[in-house]
């Protein structure tokens, strides 16, 4: 099956906002670097990528590791800094396998286009 992503509240993934759902992962290496597309479709295998339900394309950072990664495996990683009332969850979103880690920021909320 193809990897989800469930939110139970609206995110800015990237500079992408994202309202709460379920979107399934993917991601696309294209010439000027990698991005993360978020696909409205669902409960679908890995490799039955359809570009027309696309919801998003996020660019992404990438970096090598120094050791490879043997198995996909994804991190929600959130922020050191102390909440304040006017700060909301952020962090980092990685992702890796074999000697690449790709990554993009992530944070709760965010305006609707």
């Amino acid at each position: 099956m193809a990897t989800q992503l469930s939110t139970e509240v609206d995110m800015t993934i990237g500079n992408a906002f994202v309202p709460r759902g379920v979107y399934s992962l993917f991601t696309l290496p294209t010439r000027t670097g990698w991005k993360l597309v978020l696909s409205r479709e669902v409960l679908q295998w890995g490799t039955d990528y359809d570009p027309s339900k696309d919801f998003v394309r996020i660019d992404l950072r990438q970096r090598t590791l120094p050791e490879p990664a043997e198995s996909l495996t994804f991190w929600l990683v959130p922020a050191i800094e102390p909440q304040t009332s006017k700060t909301f969850p952020h962090g980092v979103l990685r992702f890796a396998w074999g000697n690449t880690e790709l990554s993009t920021d992530w944070k709760v909320g965010g305006t609707r286009p």
